[in-house]
Formats: C-alpha cells, sequence, structure tokens
C-alpha cells in the first residue's frame, strides 16, 4: 500500500508537499518541449545567421587559398594559428550556439520557474 503508483492516488499533493518537492528539484518538466524549442531556436538562428556564417567561411577560406604558397607552418605558429583558429569558429557559431542555449534555457523556466537545488534527483 505504501507503495502506490501515481494512477493510484485520489488525493492532490499538499502545498507544503509541493514546496518540499520543489527545494529538492524536483519539478515537473517535459523533455519533449525543451527539444522542440531548442530545434525551433536552431532553425530561427540559422535562418537570421546563415548568410553572414557563409560569407565569414569564404573569406577565410579564400585567403588561405590565395596565400598558400606564404602561410610557413612551424612549430612556433603553431599555437597562434590554433587560437586563431578557434576564435574563429567561436565567432562563426557563436551566436547560434548562444541563442539554443537560451531557448533551452527559457523552455525550462516556463515548464517549472528558477529552481536551484542542492540535493542531486
Amino acid at each position: 500500500m505504501a507503495e502506490e503508483s501515481f494512477q493510484e492516488r485520489t488525493e492532490k499533493a499538499t502545498p507544503r508537499k509541493r514546496e518540499e518537492a520543489r527545494k529538492r528539484g524536483d519539478v515537473a518538466r517535459s523533455p519533449e518541449v525543451n527539444s522542440a524549442v531548442v530545434l525551433i531556436m536552431s532553425m530561427v538562428a540559422l535562418n537570421f545567421f546563415a548568410k553572414p556564417l557563409l560569407e565569414k567561411l569564404e573569406g577565410l577560406t579564400s585567403y588561405v587559398f590565395m596565400h598558400l604558397s606564404t602561410i610557413s607552418i612551424t612549430q612556433e605558429n603553431i599555437p597562434s594559428m590554433t587560437i586563431n583558429g578557434l576564435g574563429f569558429i567561436a565567432s562563426v557559431i557563436g551566436l547560434v550556439v548562444l541563442m539554443i542555449m537560451i531557448g533551452g534555457i527559457g523552455a525550462n523556466v516556463v515548464q517549472g520557474g528558477l529552481v536551484f537545488a542542492g540535493e542531486p534527483l
């Protein structure tokens, strides 16, 4: 009897039990809503930023091919080339990833509010 399932319960949880569950971080959230919002935000972000991203990539590609004979790859300049490459990648996809993150966080906040719990679920 102590192992009643959710479907067999006849009474709603008391406000005190709901508050305790919320403090533990046990809030009902739908993963489908999060997935849908992230997918929609991805499409919106790519719709807005696809052209500038492709222009940046085209500029880098043409620069590399035009200066292919003058680019010197040595042990001394590999770290700076790596940092420049990572900076370029971050500048290209940073806004898209940021919009997707905002969408995912927003979907969680809308579903269950801001919940900071110290206990793991």
